[in-house]
């Protein structure tokens, strides 16, 4: 096995929002550094004349190399990403190894930062520091060629040096302590990151016209809620307080009680006399005023709190007013909440969107392998895994058509596997409507009887336990009542038995193994093919039970596996790509990744493919037994919808 242990440093000349983004036109190679096995480490110097994004560096040779090593190796691949022998290697079969990637699986999937970072993964395995000169310059704001070329040099082959030293030790102990899926699981990750760059050098292609037109919209919908709930301020604290809708100590007082600032303005007296403004001030005639504050008690809606912060301060949270607004039912709470989620959606998506276009017109996000404990994919700049669908008409296709593949009812058909409930099985299996079939048992009707009302309610339900909801969220997300809620959960639980037996097992495995370290719970739990997910909980003064909450528990094993569905299923998709020179990029171009969906971009020659994609993530399973010897006998359904974007979107019928 030959292996090339790679890093660049690099410099951004700006053009972009977001510091060092290796798809900024402007971004600069000025070191790299290659280690061939266990050769010393070459180092190529190029502070005379930076290296332009996908000039190929001098002394980087893959012929006859089985394997690129990196510790966050997604940006190193990316600054030669459109590169001929990049792109003729991994066509040729070369793959990827991320020692940050295989740390993260290491840890348990801790998404705590800095143990992730070279330097405290060098520690740990028993390597040296680099100099410290270079980063904390780097972070006083100088370019990498501003500072001393030596002392750069030594320090980015410090960097490969490590890395190539820790992927020895990564995969020796993976080897020894973890079974042969594990390894496989590792692989796939590492892998799967060039999709990962593939989609995020492609980006999202952005309508102008419509992103200004929902601008427009928002800020008059904001405006409207502000303006609403300035009134109730006001009305509470009365005309005297200079109200702030965001200002949590008022907002305490007009939900509970208590006091705000009152500015007061008093004359300025001299030998008890006011004073005036002389002629030459702007207020010439006018008193001279002294402005200081007093506290003032606010009465408020005089609602008792039940939730407080760990310091002991009343809690204004998203789950502290979902938790008043179930027991009081007030239409200040969800105006409130309805203001907060859509200042967010504004300033995240339309006004993120904005911020993020590129100089080609599109989206270039960058998703994370490392970042959530499940290891769902995420991303940021912005962030599309949260988008939510009345976004999705502002991306469009410079071909002909976006198309997008989304797996039905993935975490329901990863339950069904997972648990082996028969019911469940069954109801897949025969394709029936599984909402409508919950819905008649909550509101005992037959089911060619129940309103589409009541089937979704039933589908809020299934998918929010499918991602770890109870049903108090649930009530307020469907913005139903607790009660109905309650009784749906009660019911879809009352159905699915083995679901319930399975899942407990699930809880009591992870209890058996919790210690309580330091002020946090911590546990862990191990998958069939060796994936092993960690869970922390902080102990604060005010935490009344000690326990992993067992909807996290069920989330983490459903949501995870639906992660590794999604990597293996994107890793595929790749190969057959790079199997199809004459479609990739120039009429099948892969472009994004949300939750269970990938999105393409298709001409019209493309289309004719649609089925065969679809096949490739439908056979997933397939792959899974080969790869991690694991059974998924549950049929995965695929469905493919076309259109001019990514909002208007209809099934593509095969």
């Amino acid at each position: 096995m030959n292996i090339v242990t790679l890093d660049f440093e690099t410099d951004d000349y700006g053009g972009y929002r977001h510091k060092l983004n290796p798809y900024n036109p402007r971004t600069r190679i000025v070191t790299g550094q290659f280690k061939y096995n266990e050769e010393e480490t070459r180092v190529y110097s190029y502070f005379k004349q930076p290296l332009m994004k996908d000039e190929w560096p001098e002394g980087l040779v893959l012929d006859n190399v089985d394997y690129l090593v990196g510790h966050n190796i997604k940006y190193d691949l990316a600054l030669i990403w459109q590169h001929k022998q990049l792109q003729d290697w991994l066509k040729a079969g070369g793959q990827l190894f991320d020692t940050m990637v295989i740390q993260h699986f290491l840890n348990g999937f801790d998404t705590t930062t800095k143990k992730l970072k070279l330097d405290f993964v060098s520690e740990e395995y028993g390597f040296p520091i680099k100099d410290d000169y270079v980063a904390e310059s780097l972070k006083a704001g100088k370019k990498v060629s501003e500072l001393d070329e030596e002392r750069v040099i030594a320090y980015g082959k410090q960097d490969v040096d490590n890395t190539y030293g820790i992927f020895k030790k990564q995969i020796k102990h993976i080897k020894t302590r973890h079974p042969k899926s594990f390894y496989e699981l590792v692989k796939l990750f590492s892998q799967r990151i060039v999709a990962l760059v593939c989609m995020e050098y492609n980006g999202l292609l952005v309508d102008k016209e419509i992103l200004q037109t929902k601008i427009a919209e928002y800020e008059v919908l904001l405006a409207t809620q502000q303006k609403a709930l300035e009134k109730v301020f006001k009305q509470k604290l009365g005309d005297d307080v200079d109200t702030n809708i965001l200002s949590t100590k008022q907002l305490v007082a007009v939900l509970y009680g208590g006091t705000v600032s009152v500015d007061v303005f008093e004359h300025k007296l001299k030998d008890g006399k006011p004073c005036y403004f002389s002629n030459k001030a702007q207020k010439a005639g006018q008193p001279i005023l002294i402005r200081s504050t007093k506290e003032k008690y606010i009465q408020g809606f005089g609602y008792h709190c039940e939730t407080y912060t760990d310091k002991g301060a009343q809690a204004t949270t998203k789950t502290a007013l979902q938790d008043l607004y179930i027991k009081h039912s007030n239409e200040f709470i969800t105006q409130y909440l309805d203001y907060k989620k859509n200042s967010k959606l504004y300033s995240t998506y339309y006004k993120g969107f904005e911020s993020c276009i590129a100089w080609d017109k599109r989206i270039h996000t960058q998703y994370s392998n490392c970042s959530v404990v499940t290891t769902r994919l995420s991303s940021r700049a912005p962030n599309f895994q949260n988008m939510p669908g009345i976004f999705r008409n502002v991306f469009k296709t410079s071909k002909k058509y976006m198309v997008a593949f989304d797996y039905n009812q993935l975490e329901t058909r990863i339950l069904a596997n997972e648990t082996r409930d028969p019911i469940l099985l069954k109801e897949l299996e025969t394709n029936k409507d599984l909402h409508r079939e919950n819905a008649a048992v909550v509101f005992r009707k037959d089911p060619k009887d129940v309103e589409d009302k009541e089937r979704k309610v039933a589908k809020g339900v299934s998918f929010g336990l499918a991602y770890g909801a109870g049903a108090k969220t649930i009530a307020l997300t469907m913005k139903i009542p607790l009660s109905l809620s309650t009784h749906a959960v009660k019911c879809w639980y009352d159905k699915y038995q083995k679901v319930v037996i399975t899942t407990t097992e699930w809880t009591k495995e992870v209890e058996k193994n919790t210690k309580l370290v330091d002020g946090y719970l911590k546990s862990y739990y191990t998958n069939p093919y060796g994936k092993m997910y960690s869970f922390v909980e902080v102990i604060g003064e005010n935490r009344k039970h000690y326990n992993i909450s067992p909807t996290v528990i069920k989330n983490y094993r459903i949501q995870g596996t639906a992660a590794d569905i999604l990597v293996i299923a994107e890793v595929m998709v790749m190969r057959w790509l790079f199997d199809h020179p004459h479609l990739y990029n120039k009429h099948i171009k892969l472009v994004n990744q949300v939750h269970d969906e990938l999105d393409f971009e298709f001409s019209e020659e493309g289309v004719r493919y649609i089925p065969e994609i679809k096949a490739i993530m439908e056979n997933v399973p397939m792959y899974m037994k080969q790869l991690l010897n694991y059974d998924f006998t549950v049929k995965l359904i695929v469905e493919a919808k076309i259109g001019p974007n990514l909002g208007d979107l209809v099934e593509y019928k095969i």
